[in-house]
């Protein structure tokens, strides 16, 4: 596509977003979602507005993410550069290296605040402004994922799948479906784990490293933690102690457990490759794609 193509394909997508979101629009706005911006781009054959190639791009890691279940994305598959979306309507009209995803909503310039448009469960209708972020720092070269999580409303908790060890380093909160519980790491290489069991009762234990440098929770008999639904994996998840600090891993060293291990998050993200999140009844993988030199 040459410059001056391009250039109008940029004018016909931003008079297209410009005529969506005036004012005579207002009620197809309330009822707008994915699937009618879909359908209505086709119809309109428009072009997506895309991000110039440039070296930057070139010399960047890119993300791919996959809808594994739910019905979230529209798209199966997303593709971020460190600009934004990749052969996607940018809807926001901005190259700021932030990709935000949530309902269609726009500001006082009528112009969407998400760049990506999700179809939000019932419950979040006019609560959620924007669900996540992505984004991408120049300087560390890194992505970020960035949740954005409303109290008391449990489909817009981001929970990470851990893979291989996640490293216990603040008090964090773990989910195991319908047991969960907190690890809270204090002096002297101590942890507090308090864990709330199916029948919403509360239990606190505390362990060291000297006499517990390997912690189990599992329906296993010989776990320190037992849990008892058979739905649990023999050895559900271990907290190993590792060169001074505390690790979670998901089964054992060996074997993975059946459910998963989610950690919840609620901090600015680094992205690592196979990062796999829950968010309501969606999970999705994202894969960072590195950059590779060819000679």
């Amino acid at each position: 596509m040459n410059k001056k193509e391009n250039e109008e394909n940029i004018e016909i997508t931003q008079t297209y977003q410009n005529n969506l979101l005036s004012d005579n629009n207002t009620n197809l706005l309330n009822e707008i979602n994915t699937k009618t911006i879909q359908k209505k781009l086709e119809e309109e054959t428009l072009t997506p507005r895309e991000i110039p190639i440039n070296d930057e791009i070139l010399e960047n890691d890119t993300l791919t993410l996959t809808l594994i279940s739910g019905n979230l994305f529209l798209d199966k598959t997303i593709i971020i550069n460190s600009l934004g979306l990749e052969n996607i309507p940018l809807i926001r009209k901005q190259n700021d290296r932030i990709v935000n995803f949530g309902p269609l909503i726009y500001d006082t310039d009528k112009i969407s605040i998400n760049d990506y448009i999700i179809n939000l469960p019932k419950n979040l209708n006019n609560i959620v402004q924007t669900l996540f972020s992505f984004s991408y720092d120049i300087e560390l070269k890194k992505y970020f994922l960035s949740p954005n999580y409303i109290d008391n409303y449990i489909d817009t908790i981001i929970f990470l799948k851990v893979n291989k060890k996640f490293k216990i380093d603040k008090k964090i909160f773990v989910s195991l479906g319908e047991v969960h519980f907190s690890i809270e790491p204090i002096e002297n290489n101590k942890i507090i784990i308090e864990i709330t069991f199916e029948n919403n009762s509360i239990k606190k234990f505390t362990f060291d490293n000297k006499n517990n440098n390997i912690i189990t929770i599992g329906r296993g008999k010989k776990c320190n933690i037992v849990l008892s639904n058979l739905s649990y994996s023999r050895i559900q998840c271990s907290i190993v102690f590792e060169n001074n600090f505390w690790f979670i891993i998901d089964g054992d060293r060996e074997k993975e457990s059946t459910n998963g291990t989610w950690v919840f998050i609620n901090w600015d993200y680094d992205i690592e490759d196979n990062f796999i999140f829950r968010i309501g009844q969606n999970i999705i993988q994202v894969n960072l794609n590195k950059f590779k030199i060819i000679s």
